[in-house]
């Protein structure tokens, strides 16, 4: 939670982390009108980000012992999602 809500890798702990979303919004859809509390993500840096999306999510998950969270209001508001 803290590493989103900051910006930080969940992995190596590097600022200006992305928010890598496990929950796709899915081709066509507008993340601007999107509700995106409940929905899955996690804070990762720009290496980390592209090793999610290039070995998948469960290997990336069973790789670092991590896990994502849902997003509530106070995140997204933070994110500015």
């Amino acid at each position: 939670y803290a590493c989103l809500f900051y910006r930080k890798c969940t992995i190596c702990g590097r600022k200006d982390a992305d928010t890598h979303h496990i929950d796709t919004i899915g081709m066509g859809g507008d993340r601007a009108r999107v509700n995106h509390v409940g929905r899955r993500a996690m804070a990762l840096c720009r290496d980390h980000h592209r090793e999610a999306h290039q070995h998948g999510q469960a290997a990336f998950n069973e790789k670092y012992h991590v896990y994502p969270i849902k997003l509530d209001k106070i995140l997204v508001k933070q994110l500015q999602l």
